[in-house]
């Protein structure tokens, strides 16, 4: 249904509103855009040629992909068997150590030096959807305080784009290299 702003009347469920909107000014140099425009719909099944395709005027502009965005879209998930597992294993739930590390001001992330190899994995055997974050192998390692010590927890990306969260594998007492970057990057 239409509404009016600014005299204009608008689509309510539009491109402005949506998840997927994404404006990749000043990340990516004008001139490498096909088209000049830096709105774009980051819907990986509209892509054109691996791009996204352009938002000229996303008040008006709308498709059957929209899904409203939401600021409290919870970021973080978790398999509850691996969480059962690291709980006995580390004595931390995924749902506490989160909660530190978004408490914790000190808390940062660095990408794992290794990966998972990505090449031999059934998506489609194991109901995942082949999406860039899906097929990341990146880990990411967020070091932070729980209970007055340094933890890690590590996790990966999940989703698609606009819909992405960071899907935990583990949380553990952080190991002394870690314990010593974070208490080096604390000093900062």
């Amino acid at each position: 249904m239409p509404v009016a702003i600014d005299g204009k009347r608008h689509m309510k469920a539009n491109c402005s509103a949506c998840t997927f909107l994404m404006n990749l000014s000043g990340l990516i140099p004008e001139e490498k855009f096909p088209d000049g425009n830096s709105l774009r719909c980051g819907k990986e099944s509209r892509y054109v040629a691996g791009f996204p395709p352009a938002i000229t005027d996303p008040l008006t502009e709308s498709c059957d992909q929209f899904i409203e965005y939401d600021p409290h879209r919870p970021r973080w998930e978790w398999d509850e068997n691996k969480n059962k597992k690291n709980i006995e294993k580390h004595g931390v739930s995924f749902e506490d150590a989160v909660a530190a590390l978004d408490a914790d001001k000190n808390s940062f992330r660095y990408v794992a030096k290794s990966w998972d190899d990505l090449t031999d994995f059934d998506f489609d055997g194991k109901g995942v959807m082949r999406t860039f974050a899906n097929t990341d192998p990146v880990r990411d390692v967020y070091l932070f305080t729980y209970n007055e010590k340094v933890w890690a927890l590590v996790s990966t990306l999940r989703g698609e784009f606009g819909k992405i969260k960071q899907r935990v594998i583990s949380a553990r007492r952080a190991r002394l290299e870690e314990q010593t970057m974070y208490d080096l990057r604390k000093k900062l």
